[in-house]
């Protein structure tokens, strides 16, 4: 975070800390506070300020916030009970999920992650993140077809990467040469591989307190003209959902509009 962005993110927190003083508080008022906080990185009073509005309303996207600031202080028993109340209230917010899969795998609590990212694709075939998870924990517990389904599910939406190459090459070697298949162990090279790709994606809360991140793109995406901070936002919202491909051309976008 800059400088300027760390002062603006003070002036803000100490203007909110007035207001709720005066005893004018409103459910807003903490959830711009926990915004701010989590800003400066100050992840257990903005978790203080969330719990604050949800006692006064709950909703799942202010739970699903909550459940992503005790993710990152690794507390992963936390979140999920946050998501499965999340859950309950809008079940088809898909990164309540996304965000629960990654939790139970932290947790080693792989046919928990499994459901989690099954239930993604039920609601969203292409998501990038469900797909890639499924793909290599089916391939570490020996269920190899399965994994190659999903791993040319994953090839038909986006260009593969090295190790997605590596993996398909592996599937398809098995296949041909009708090798059983076989169960990884949780210390083996692969599971190491499953573990990488899980703390490899992004977990952040939603800062948007209205509406989906579906509704967020449309709605930013029928602007005629975007600034560089729309962009940015379209581009982590593309990323959120699973679509890498439309989250890589707006980053693109970014450097373009910064280069012009």
């Amino acid at each position: 975070m800059s400088y300027t962005n760390q002062i603006k993110a003070t002036s803000s927190i100490k203007k909110l800390l007035t207001i709720i003083k005066s005893g004018n508080a409103t459910r807003e008022s903490y959830i711009d506070l926990g915004i701010e906080l989590v800003k400066i990185n100050m992840i257990d009073q903005a978790l203080q300020s969330f719990k604050r509005a949800n006692q006064i309303k709950e909703d799942y996207l202010l739970l699903y916030n909550s459940a992503s600031l005790y993710y990152k202080k690794n507390d992963y028993k936390a979140a999920i009970l946050l998501l499965e109340k999340a859950r309950i209230l809008n079940p088809g917010f898909v990164m309540i999920s996304i965000l629960a899969g990654i939790c139970y795998s932290r947790l080693n609590s792989l046919k928990a992650a499994e459901v989690n990212f099954v239930n993604i694709l039920m609601n969203d075939p292409a998501n990038r993140t469900a797909l890639t998870a499924l793909s290599i924990l089916y391939y570490n517990q020996g269920r190899t077809e399965e994994s190659l389904n999903l791993v040319n599910r994953l090839t038909s939406y986006y260009s593969p990467g090295a190790n997605l190459i590596k993996l398909k090459t592996d599937l398809i070697k098995s296949s041909i040469n009708g090798d059983k298949p076989k169960i990884r162990n949780h210390g083996s090279e692969n599971f190491v591989e499953y573990d990488n790709f899980i703390r490899s994606v992004p977990v952040d809360i939603y800062t948007d307190k209205y509406g989906t991140i579906k509704e967020k793109i449309q709605m930013l995406e029928t602007k005629p003209e975007k600034n560089i901070q729309q962009l940015i936002s379209l581009s982590l919202c593309h990323l959120f959902s699973g679509n890498t491909a439309s989250a890589l051309e707006y980053l693109h976008a970014v450097k373009t509009c910064r280069a012009s």
